[in-house]
C-alpha cells in the first residue's frame, strides 16, 4: 500500500461533528451562563464554530434551543445593565477633609461606557427587542 492509500485510511482530524443532544444542551446552558459561541467553541470535548453553525443549519431542534439562550442571554445583559444603573450611590465619593461628597465624573463615565456596550452587545443579539440608540 502507498502512503497515499495509507492516508485515506487513517480517521479524520479534528474534533468529532456528530449531532448529539446532550452537546447542543451544553452549548445551550453555557450561552445563558454568558459565555460567547467563540469561548465555548474553544473548548476540546466541544464542536468548532463550524460545526455549530451546520447544526444550526440542519437541525431544527437546535435552531430552536439556541434561539431561546440567545434571548435569556441578551435579558440576562439587560437584567445587568439595570444593576449596573441601580448602584447611584457609587457616583459619589468623600470629599477629603470635608463633611460633604462630590460627583465622581470618572466613575460615571466608565458606568456609561459599560452600559453602552452592554446594550450595543444586547442589540446586536436581539436587535428588535434591544436597539435603543
Amino acid at each position: 500500500m502507498s502512503e497515499c492509500d495509507d492516508s485515506r485510511t487513517k480517521r479524520a482530524r479534528g474534533r468529532p461533528s456528530i449531532y448529539l443532544h446532550e452537546t447542543a444542551s451544553t452549548i445551550c446552558d453555557r450561552l445563558m451562563a454568558g459565555e460567547s459561541l467563540r469561548q465555548i467553541c474553544k473548548d476540546p470535548r466541544l464542536p468548532g464554530r463550524r460545526t455549530v453553525f451546520t447544526w444550526l443549519r440542519k437541525k431544527q431542534d437546535f435552531r430552536h434551543q439556541y434561539s431561546i439562550a440567545r434571548q435569556i442571554q441578551t435579558d440576562d445583559l439587560t437584567d445587568e445593565m439595570l444593576e449596573i444603573a441601580g448602584h447611584k450611590a457609587k457616583d459619589y465619593s468623600e470629599r477629603q477633609g470635608e463633611n460633604d461628597r462630590a460627583l465622581d465624573g470618572q466613575r460615571i463615565e466608565r458606568v456609561w461606557t459599560q452600559l453602552r456596550e452592554l446594550n450595543r452587545v444586547a442589540a446586536r443579539l436581539t436587535p428588535k427587542k434591544y436597539s435603543f440608540w
